[in-house]
C-alpha cells in the first residue's frame, strides 16, 4: 500500500511521465504569465517616460488591479464549480477517421464522450462504417 509520500506505483510522483508532463506544463504557463506581466510594465514605464510622467503610479495601479481582477473574481466559484461537475469519464473519442480496406472514408471527424452509466449505441443502414467504428473503438 502507498504511503503519503510515494505514487501507487512505488516511486517518487516526479518520476510518473504524467506527472512531469503536467508540472512542466504548468511551469510553462505560470513563466509565460509572467512575463506578459513584465512585458506589460515594461510597455507602461515606455510609455510613462519610465515612470516619469504624474499619472504613471494610476497607470501602473490599474494595471496591478486588471491583472489580479479575474483571480479575485473567478478562482471562489470556478473551483466549487469544478467539483460539482462530474468528470469521470469512461471513453473520449476526438476527431476520429476510419477508413475501410478499400481505403473509403467510412468515419469521418466523429467525436463523442461516454460517462459512466451512460448508454452509447450506434445506428444506421447497413455499409456505413458501424463495424469499422466498432473496430476503431473496440
Amino acid at each position: 500500500m502507498a504511503t503519503e509520500h510515494e505514487s501507487p506505483a512505488g516511486g517518487a510522483p516526479w518520476q510518473l511521465s504524467n506527472f512531469s508532463a503536467l508540472w512542466w506544463g504548468q511551469l510553462i504557463s505560470i513563466l509565460g504569465e509572467r512575463l506578459t506581466y513584465l512585458a506589460l510594465v515594461g510597455l507602461l514605464a515606455e510609455h510613462t517616460h519610465h515612470f516619469q510622467d504624474t499619472r504613471s503610479s494610476l497607470l501602473l495601479t490599474l494595471l496591478a488591479n486588471v491583472m489580479l481582477a479575474p483571480v479575485l473574481l473567478f478562482s471562489p466559484f470556478t473551483g466549487a464549480w469544478v467539483d460539482r461537475c462530474n468528470l469521470k469519464r469512461v471513453l473520449i473519442v476526438s476527431d476520429l477517421h476510419v477508413h475501410d480496406d478499400t481505403a473509403i472514408a467510412r468515419v469521418r471527424g466523429l467525436s463523442f464522450s461516454v460517462r459512466a452509466g451512460e448508454v452509447f449505441a450506434v445506428a444506421g443502414v447497413d455499409g456505413n462504417g458501424q463495424a469499422e467504428l466498432a473496430e476503431a473503438i473496440g
